[in-house]
């Protein structure tokens, strides 16, 4: 019998060798004809209403078919590499392979997973196929490896319909599913999906129960079947939102783009911003046409990720949106012609854009006039994630808003380093931070609502812990004026903006501070001074009356002579509160 040798270091860790003397030189041998296996059935229907019973059982002949010359050696676990493969043609050109044991000498598929099989091998449901069966061996593995086939049978199988029309997504931390549709291929899959959060790990899952998830140690973009969804999960980057997957289950990989802005930009007019809704999984814009009938550029621009790029990839991406004639919305080469007109007068138009059904609409009217809120909320951030509430942010124009923001820059521990601008516009909460690009840089003050791809939290300069912020809404900026110290005020200490400094509780958000008053001036009362430097002004000053606060010169009101402690909290711009309580 022919044999293929196969010539071994003693030294590699390939195996595991007891050995006379250092420098042995051990030879492995495999049989060509391979391992021979066989089956129990050969005639096999598949009932759709009993997915887990046993359909097939495959057993082979010992796996002594590998050998050394030194019998005191023994293989590693993974040396010797058997798997079966499944083909709807007896030359094997494409087929279903799945790896077994080596200690093993059967496999049984129950009736669910054997339709998988068949059915990706593209046997017609109902319809009895012949479906052919052998096992692959091979010594060691990668490119140089060596490989003998075994013997091949024969099955015959009726599969029965599953719907492969569509792929889940299945999250492992939350529950959530999202369905992807199926591509024009088999084994394809593609749509868009509202990434409910960032790092959100999932499998997939075809309709026929088939689970897919990671290749171990391969990074998130590279897929094999798993038995269940337990682990080595697939995951989405930085940041949640809206993406668009593609998923190749016949090459065992998936990517996926995060889309950062959608634009409408009709003939011979500007660009404008779509708004995406997670709720509803759609875009809009309201727009205005400066003349009738008009055509419409609708694009989108993003980051792509994939396993050439990684989970941290900085490559852009780009794409038209296809509006048919029918309402159906499909995917162009960027810069493609959309096919969507502002049919009509010149005037205003609504553009929505269903990223769920990929259908599309267009309307006339809508309002192109933004409501600001009162107010803006400022939320803690460390490594992209969401903490605790640091400062509301009050309206002192349209669009323009202004508080106070303490910020820890010294221990990032404390989640007090990092923040970002949430702002309510129309039900919708808006996340401000800024973007970050590895070749032209970012400017922090630069708002941007666009969370993919480096999307930064803002942060204060070095040593700069308390700080007057002020938001541009309208222009889509933000400043800072660092406060260098609080202080009490008045006639009781002749205005001197030294002599009785404040001290701030971040636990309360209070800023409190000590004087004594006598008969001559505690009806003055005292005012607080949030000191700038930066500024020739007086800075920022409060004053407490009846339980408001009040800002501008005046005094805070002080009942009888004494020393008395004076605190106010203005963390929040829309609720200023303050107190004075008889010093201890």
């Amino acid at each position: 019998m022919k044999k293929t040798i196969y010539t071994i270091m003693a030294a590699l860790s390939l195996l595991a060798v007891s050995c006379a003397k250092d420098g042995d030189m051990l030879t492995a041998t495999m049989t060509e004809d391979g391992t021979r296996i066989g089956s129990a059935d050969d005639n096999i229907v598949l009932d759709i209403d009993a997915p887990s019973s046993l359909a097939l059982t495959i057993y082979w002949d010992a796996l002594g078919n590998a050998s050394l010359n030194n019998p005191d050696a023994q293989f590693a676990d993974n040396f010797v590499v058997n798997a079966i493969q499944f083909s709807a043609t007896e030359d094997f050109s494409t087929i279903v392979e799945e790896t077994v044991d080596n200690d093993a000498s059967f496999i049984q598929y129950t009736a669910m997973r054997l339709n998988s099989i068949v059915t990706r091998l593209g046997l017609e449901s109902g319809v009895a196929g012949t479906v052919y069966i052998r096992m692959r061996s091979s010594l060691g593995t990668g490119d140089g490896a060596e490989v003998t086939f075994g013997n091949t049978i024969s099955i015959t199988v009726t599969p029965y319909f599953i719907d492969m029309s569509f792929i889940t997504l299945t999250g492992t931390n939350d529950g959530t599913e999202l369905t992807v549709p199926a591509g024009q291929e088999d084994g394809t899959y593609a749509g868009f999906v509202n990434v409910p959060t960032s790092w959100w790990n999932f499998f997939f899952s075809e309709g026929d129960g088939t689970i897919w998830g990671t290749v171990p140690d391969s990074g998130a973009f590279l897929l094999e079947e798993k038995a269940d969804m337990s682990s080595w999960n697939a995951w989405f980057p930085d940041p949640s939102g809206c993406y668009y997957v593609n998923v190749n289950i016949t090459e065992g990989q998936w990517e996926c783009s995060s889309l950062s802005s959608v634009t409408v930009i009709p003939e011979g007019g500007d660009a404008t911003a779509m708004r995406y809704s997670a709720e509803t999984g759609s875009y809009s814009a309201t727009f205005m046409t400066s003349a009738d009938n008009v055509p419409l550029q609708v694009e989108y621009a993003g980051t792509i990720y994939n396993n050439e790029y990684g989970d941290s990839s900085t490559e852009s991406t780009s794409a038209a949106f296809i509006g048919n004639a029918d309402g159906s919305l499909s995917l162009g080469t960027s810069g493609t012609a959309s096919g969507m007109t502002a049919t009509g007068a010149a005037g205003t138009y609504t553009l929505t854009l269903n990223l769920t059904d990929m259908t599309w609409s267009i309307e006339e009217g809508g309002d192109i006039t933004v409501t600001y809120p009162e107010s803006i909320s400022v939320y803690y951030y460390t490594s992209g994630t969401q903490g605790e509430l640091a400062a509301v942010l009050g309206s002192t124009g349209e669009g323009i808003y202004e508080g106070f923001l303490y910020n820890d820059v010294i221990d990032w521990t404390e989640g007090r380093s990092n923040f970002r601008f949430h702002v309510n516009i129309g039900g919708e909460d808006i996340v401000y931070g800024y973007r970050w690009d590895e070749a032209t840089g970012g400017d922090q003050y630069a708002l941007s609502d666009e969370p993919t791809g480096d999307f930064w939290s803002g942060f204060e300069p070095s040593g700069v812990t308390y700080s007057r912020i002020r938001v541009d809404l309208i222009n889509l900026t933000w400043s800072e004026s660092p406060i260098d110290q609080v202080y009490l005020s008045g006639n009781f200490n002749s205005w001197s903006t030294t002599a009785n400094p404040m001290t701030y509780d971040f636990d309360t958000r209070t800023w409190s501070g000590t004087c004594s008053f006598t008969e001559e001036n505690y009806t003055d009362g005292a005012q607080m001074i949030f000191d700038d430097s930066s500024t020739d002004t007086w800075d920022y000053r409060y004053h407490g009356y009846d339980g408001t606060v009040y800002e501008g010169d005046g005094g805070t009101q002080i009942t009888a002579p004494g020393k008395w402690t004076i605190s106010i909290n203005v963390s929040d711009m829309t609720n200023l509160t303050y107190s004075v309580v008889p010093a201890e």
